[in-house]
C-alpha cells in the first residue's frame, strides 16, 4: 500500500473522481432503462402492426366490385351452357334437314327402303333436341312445342310404297311442310347463338375488368399499409436512437466537464486535510 502524502493528496482531485464514478454508475442504469423502453417501443410497434394486418384491407373499396365479379361469374356459367345448347340444337336441326332432304329424294318405289332408314335417321335425330320453357337469351325457339309436333308429322307420313305419283307427292309435300318448319326454328336459333356468344363475351370482359379493377385497388392498399407499417418502424427507431443519443450526448458533456474540473484550493483551516498538506 502507497503512503499517503502531502503530495499525493494535493495531485488528487476529488471532484473529478466523484463525477467519474457517478458516469460509471450512470451507464449501467440507462442501458436497463433503455432496454426497458426499447421492449416498450417494440411491443407497441408490434400491436400496431397487428392492428393494421387484422384490418380488411378492402372494406368499402372492393366490396361493390367483388359482388359484380360474383354475379358475372355466377351468370357466365349459365350463359355458356345455354349457348351450347343452342349451338347443339343448330348442329342437331341442321342434321334433320339433311337426313330429310335425302328422304325426299329417296321418295320413289325402287328406294322404299332407303327412304324409311332416312326417314329414321331424321326421327331419332329430333330426339337429340333440347327443349327449354323459354328462351334464355334472345327470342323463344318454340322448341318445347315444335319438337313434338315435328316428330308427330313425320311419323304420320305413308308412302304406300310410292305405288303412285299422288303417293310420291304427298310424302314429298309433308317432307317439305316439316322442312320450312325446321328452317323457320333454324333460323331464331342462329339468332339466340349469336346473342348468346356475344353475351359470353361480354360478361368475360366486364369480369376481366372487374377484376383488373379489384387487383389495382387491392395493390394499391397493400403498398399503403406497407408505407405505413415501415414508417411506423421508423417511428420506433427514431425514439430509441434519440434517447439513445441524448444519454450519449449527456455522457459526452459530462465528460467534458469531469475532465476541467479542478480542486485546487487549499484545504480550510482546521480541515483534517492539513494533517496531510
Amino acid at each position: 500500500m502507497l503512503p499517503l502524502t502531502s503530495t499525493s493528496v494535493s495531485n488528487f482531485n476529488f471532484a473529478q473522481s466523484f463525477a467519474r464514478l457517478s458516469q460509471a454508475a450512470a451507464r449501467p442504469a440507462f442501458e436497463l432503462q433503455f432496454a426497458a423502453a426499447q421492449n416498450a417501443v417494440l411491443d407497441r410497434l408490434d400491436r400496431q402492426i397487428s392492428e393494421l394486418q387484422e384490418d380488411d384491407l378492402f372494406l368499402g373499396q372492393t366490396a361493390g366490385l367483388r359482388i359484380q365479379a360474383s354475379r358475372l361469374e355466377n351468370r357466365l356459367p349459365e350463359v355458356e351452357s345455354y349457348r351450347e345448347s343452342v349451338t347443339n340444337n343448330r348442329t342437331t336441326v341442321l342434321d334433320i334437314m339433311e337426313s330429310l332432304a335425302d328422304a325426299r329424294v329417296l321418295a320413289d318405289p325402287a328406294s322404299v327402303t332407303e327412304f324409311d332408314a332416312a326417314l329414321g335417321k331424321a326421327l331419332s335425330q329430333i330426339e337429340k333436341l333440347q327443349t327449354t320453357p323459354f328462351s334464355l337469351i334472345g327470342i323463344s325457339d318454340n322448341l318445347l312445342a315444335t319438337k313434338p309436333q315435328v316428330e308427330a308429322d313425320l311419323g304420320a307420313i305413308t308412302t304406300n310404297d310410292f305405288a303412285t305419283p299422288a303417293d310420291i307427292t304427298a310424302v314429298q309435300a309433308a317432307i317439305d311442310a316439316v322442312s320450312d318448319t325446321l328452317a323457320a326454328t333454324l333460323t331464331v336459333l342462329q339468332i339466340n347463338d349469336d346473342m348468346a356468344f356475344d353475351q359470353v363475351k361480354a360478361l368475360k370482359r366486364q369480369l376481366e375488368e372487374a377484376n383488373r379493377r379489384i387487383d389495382t385497388l387491392e395493390v394499391a392498399e397493400r403498398q399503403k399499409r406497407l408505407d405505413e407499417v415501415n414508417e411506423l418502424r421508423e417511428q420506433a427507431s427514431r425514439t430509441l436512437t434519440v434517447i439513445s443519443l441524448g444519454f450519449e450526448g449527456g455522457q459526452a458533456a459530462s465528460s467534458f466537464l469531469t475532465e476541467n474540473l479542478s480542486f485546487d484550493r487549499k484545504p480550510p483551516p482546521g480541515s483534517v486535510l492539513n494533517l496531510f498538506v
